[in-house]
């Protein structure tokens, strides 16, 4: 079973390296990761990525059409906030 689990895996990844699309950021146009982006049901899946964490966001379209939105993506920053351990006694 767990050789079965193996060969699917290597077979999945082998598709998502021949048909997915390389991941850009949208602030500076580095090539963050490649992935298959699969729209389901309202949602995205990247299927195959194994980047830097990623944010979703709506890109800026010349003319508005609230039916269809372009979705980009950059990279998660790291959180800003201190890390304080606080003790109720």
């Amino acid at each position: 079973m767990l050789a079965m689990k193996k060969l699917l895996r290597r077979i999945g990844l082998v598709v998502v390296r021949l048909f997915g699309s390389d991941i850009h950021d949208l602030d500076d146009g580095n090539v963050l990761g490649r992935a298959l982006v699969v729209a389901f049901g309202g949602r995205v899946h990247l299927v195959g990525y194994n980047g830097l964490p990623l944010r979703p966001v709506s890109v800026a379209q010349n003319r508005v059409k609230y039916w269809r939105i372009t979705i980009g993506f950059k990279k998660a920053e790291v959180p800003d906030y201190p890390n304080e351990v606080v003790t109720h006694q």
